[in-house]
This record gives C-alpha cells, structure tokens and sequence, in this order.
C-alpha cells in the first residue's frame, strides 16, 4: 500500500473561494453541519467515521472516494458519502459492517455493498475494482475486484481527476494522485485517463454538467478525447442521458455554461439537433443585442436558475421551467425571416412547441413534465401581448389563458417571461419588474395566478333552473364559462337568456349562438 505524507492541514475557511489542502476532522464538519441544520448530513459521517475506525481496528484502510470528496473541498453540500477500502478481502469486510446495519449484497458482484444505517441512510462501501468494457450497453461491463491494488491504480478508472481524490475521514489526509485538488484551484475539467474514459460516453454528458454546476473549463486534450466520443452517445439510454440533465438544469448555478460545453464538444449535434440550428439563428439586434437565438436561449436558462432559487421552487416546477427556458424559442429556427430590414419570427411560439416535444422525448417518457412544459413554451409571448394592451384587457383574458396553461400555471408563465425579458439585453431591470408586477397582480386580483377560474354555473344551477339531469348539462357548464371569459356575460345573464327555455338541447343552441356571435 503506497505511504502517502499527510499535507499540512489549513483552515478551510479563511475564504469563500479556497479550495482546502485538505480535510477538517469529523468532529470539525458535524458541530459545522448541526449549527447549519444539516442535521442527516452529520448524522451521516458521524457513521462513515464510526465505520472507517473499525475498518482500521481490522487492519484495513477505508478512504472516501468520489464526487463526496470534491463537494467535501468545494465547501458544498454532500449527498452521498462513498467509502472504498483497502486492505481487506471482501468477507471480513462484510462482517465488519454487519453491526452498522443492514447490508445489501445486491452490488456485490461490483465490489461494492449498501450499508442501510437506518431508514435515511444508506452508506457505499467498495473494494478497489477494474473495470473492463465488454459491449456498448450501460452494463456491459466485466469487474475484477483487488483488497490490496495500489491506490493510484485505483483511483485510474474514475472519469475526471476531481472525482478521482481520496481522502481520509480520520485523519484529515488528502490523498490525490492525479492532481485533482489543483483542477479544482484551477477550475479545470480534466480526464483521469484517455484509455478507460471512453469506456462509458455518458461521460461526455457528465463533463457537461460539471462545467455548469462548477465552473470549470474543459482541459483542451480532454475535450479533444470527448469530442471523438460523439459518436457513442447514440447508445446511451433516455434514462441515463436525462439523469445527466436534470444535474445540470437543477443542480448548476450557470447552467449556460454546461450547454456551451456540449454544444462545443458536438453533443447536440448528435443528440438533439433541435438545438444546434440556433446558434445559425440571428435576431434583430434592436430587440435582441444579446445576440443569436442561442445567446440568447443559455441567458434564459441561466435567469431561469436565478429565479428558481429565488423564489425556492419545487423540484418539479424547477424542472418543468428549466425545460420550457430551455425549448421556448426553438422555432424561431425554422420561422425567422428578414423583412423589411428587420428579423421577425412570426409564429415561432407553436413551432417552438412541435421541436420540444421531440426533444421532452428523447429524455423523458414522462408525459407529465410533457403536459406542463408544452403549454408554457406555447403561450410564452401571451404575458407582454396582455401588457401591450394592458389598458383594454378584460379579465376574461386571463382566465382564458389560465386555462389555455393548465396544468401550468400563470405564475410559472410569469417566472418563465421574467426569464425572457431579463435576457434580452434592452430591457433594463425596471421595466422588466414593472411588467412581471403587473401581470402577476392581475392574476392574483382575478384568483387565476396558481388554477384555472372555477366553473361560472355548477349542475346544480342549471337543476334549479329546471333542467333534468342529462349528459348535456356538462355542456351547459362549459359554454357559460366561455361566455363569461369571451363575452363577459355573468351567472344573471345566462339564466336571463336561458328563463323560457325547457330543454337542455334547446339551451345548448342558444348559447352556442351566443358565443358564435361575438
């Protein structure tokens, strides 16, 4: 096993943008998490340190190995706490785990088996393995497992070398044969080695959402070896390929930049070339100083993140508005034109919707981001089209849109048209806030800013008029709320138009006139 000196311990803190030497000790990181409420993550490494030490007591070594380690150095939150130990055949190690909890053999065949401490934590432990590729398939892999391969060697068949440092939990020491603590100084991207890297091309994704959740620059050989991997992202599932955008979209505070990678390093152009024909795509530089389409699409992406963790969404509504940030001008590839001097892109917003849907479909089978991200990329422009005309609008408008959106809704369309203005470079701050104030008031004045407008008459009102019960009363209801959002009629004028009628046919026709003749 290779005698690695400890490096001198600094204080991880002394600025906001130091990268450490090294790590504090366990006791060091559980006071800091508790007093920051991160209650499950010290509880967490407090039982990765009780694990390391019997590993120790045995004769074994135990490091933590992985992305756990990089966030570790970056002063983040950690999700997952990976232990790779050395020294130790894989029996005796799994009876040394035994009385931390419940251990899961369902990896063992990978070198790695699940500790369950309890029901919300779960802890990796592995042995140091080498991994073959036998096939294109994600699994198509042969693993031979080693207790007592050199660390080096083991840290090899890691991708990038920030995700390729080990450390130890007990004593603090950093243990880094590629450099990775320097990469991260230097917020460089680089590949651990070129040999076993193309082994999986989803790793070419996973360059892109590290350059985004980082803010690393690809080391120009390494992006060099995953442009030649371009080709093999064909064979990567929707599953996997989506996993790797949600990190960037959801997890990046400058998403934009992830994109750029992959558009940089021909991920687009061999996976969703719905994208790269917007970089080719001017705008009217009156309107658009920013740029081309595509400028201007990273800009969105990156307001749309901002106003994420402003107003602290849901997952899912990040999800969705990431998404729709990300498709809402995709038409405006296949419908910009010059007229007059000037670009337009009349009717790019339902093209716009055609080029998501095949791009939603690449990633996700999911029908219900589907649902919620169509509607927000098709009615993106109705916000500024309703304060253009902000000093006629009826109220009906917005409750038409509400429904036009849903299962969107207006305030989600709000954040995405903040998202919008804010990146076209014209509109100052002010403006911007002046118009999102007002349509979300509105909305919320008129009660449709998070639901649709209730129905304006229920079945029972049409009942009490003296209607029987029949399927076409359903009818009834949906023509009175048309009434209402397109002609402004009231729960009074429909019974006043409907007094002599006995029939609900009879009614049907009568207001399906009314509603014909606006």
């Amino acid at each position: 096993m290779e005698n690695l000196d400890i490096p001198k311990k600094i204080d991880q803190k002394d600025t906001a943008n130091q990268i450490a030497d090294s790590l504090l000790l366990p006791d060091d990181y559980i006071y800091d998490w508790q007093e920051k409420g991160l209650e499950k993550q010290a509880e967490t490494y407090e039982a990765v340190t009780r694990i390391c030490r019997a590993i120790q007591d045995a004769g074994g070594r135990a490091l933590l190995v992985g992305g756990g380690v990089r966030d570790l150095l970056l002063d983040k939150e950690v999700k997952d706490f990976d232990i790779e130990v050395f020294g130790l055949e894989a029996e005796k190690l799994e009876d040394i785990l035994r009385p931390f909890g419940k251990v899961n053999p369902v990896g063992k065949s990978f070198g790695v088996l699940k500790v369950a401490i309890n029901r919300q934590i779960d802890i990796d432990v592995s042995l140091p393995r080498r991994d073959s590729k036998t096939g294109t398939k994600h699994g198509d892999f042969s693993v031979s497992t080693d207790p007592y391969m050199a660390i080096s060697e083991a840290a090899r068949r890691r991708d990038f070398t920030i995700n390729a440092i080990l450390a130890d939990p007990l004593t603090g020491q950093i243990i880094d044969p590629f450099h990775g603590v320097d990469d991260l100084k230097n917020k460089t991207l680089r590949v651990v080695d070129e040999d076993t890297f193309t082994d999986d091309p989803l790793r070419v994704l996973r360059a892109m959402q590290f350059v985004g959740r980082f803010d690393l620059k690809i080391d120009p050989k390494s992006q060099q070896l995953m442009s030649s991997m371009a080709d093999s992202l064909k064979h990567l599932s929707k599953e996997r390929v989506c996993e790797e955008w949600r990190k960037l979209l959801l997890k990046a505070e400058q998403p934009a930049r992830g994109l750029q990678a992959g558009m940089d390093m021909g991920v687009f152009q061999k996976l969703h070339p719905e994208f790269v024909a917007l970089a080719e795509t001017p705008q009217d530089p009156e309107k658009h100083p920013e740029g081309s389409v595509w400028e201007h699409t990273k800009l969105v992406v990156d307001e749309m993140a901002n106003i994420a963790r402003r107003e602290k969404l849901t997952e899912q509504e990040r999800w969705s508005l990431m998404l729709a940030a990300l498709c809402h001008d995709l038409g405006k590839a296949v419908t910009s034109e010059e007229k007059d001097g000037k670009i337009i892109s009349y009717g790019h917003e339902l093209a716009s919707v055609g080029l998501s849907k095949s791009f939603l479909a690449s990633i996700t089978d999911d029908k219900f981001v589907e649902a919620h991200v169509l509607p927000l990329v098709h009615h993106h422009m109705r916000p500024m089209q309703l304060y253009n005309s902000r000093d006629e609008i009826k109220d009906s408008a917005f409750r038409r849109l509400a429904k036009d959106l849903a299962p969107a809704n207006i305030r989600e369309l709000a954040f995405l048209s903040e998202a919008d203005k804010k990146a076209t470079r014209k509109n100052s701050e002010k403006q911007v806030q002046e118009f999102i104030n007002w349509f979300i008031n509105k909305a919320k004045e008129i009660g449709v800013d998070r639901q649709v407008a209730p129905e304006l008459m229920t079945g029972k009102d049409f009942l009490a008029m003296g209607f029987t019960p029949s399927p076409e009363i359903g009818r009834l209801i949906q023509l009175s709320s048309q009434l209402r959002d397109v002609r402004g009629l009231d729960k009074k004028d429909i019974e006043q138009h409907l007094l002599s009628i006995t029939t609900s046919i009879e009614a049907i026709i009568i207001l399906e006139k009314l509603l014909l003749n606006d």
